[in-house]
């Protein structure tokens, strides 16, 4: 018969090698979880540095769309200034086309620079939700080196 003490002993290294089972697997797929992990934080790096170049393009664009506003307004005001003065009424109505013509420009390039930082907004919420998938992956990366 065996005694307490040895049913004690014995259901004490049934749990150690139990542990040591759960261990023993558990090292065996963290090179798999780290290579899923790493895969995935390699391509949210690259939708990263993409989004990153986009922005930076419709940033240039943004630049651009401003600039030719501000020289279109300076334009349109040399315009009215002039128009102001002119006496012959072919004149003054070429100058109200020319105008009418340039406030519709304006117009369409407002409405560009709108759209413009519309698409900066969505690109930035994109940007820090991919910033959050790369930490995230860290963490799992990291909790996965720790256990």
């Amino acid at each position: 018969m065996i005694s307490r003490e040895e049913v004690n002993l014995i259901l004490i290294l049934q749990g150690y090698d139990t542990r040591l089972i759960f261990l023993t697997e558990r090292l065996e797929s963290l090179p798999g979880d780290r290579a899923k992990i790493e895969g995935t934080m390699a391509k949210e790096k690259k939708k990263l540095s993409d989004l990153k170049a986009k922005s930076s393009g419709v940033e240039m664009e943004f630049s651009r769309v401003n600039f030719d506003l501000e020289l279109l307004g300076q334009k349109l005001i040399e315009l009215k200034i002039k128009q102001s003065s002119i006496k012959n009424s072919k004149k003054y109505d070429l100058a109200q086309s020319q105008i009418a013509a340039l406030e519709e420009k304006i117009e369409q390039l407002e409405n560009d620079s709108i759209r413009l930082l519309y698409s900066l907004d969505d690109l930035k919420i994109e940007q820090d939700r991919v910033v959050d998938e790369v930490n995230l992956c860290l963490d799992n990366l990291n909790g996965e080196l720790a256990q």
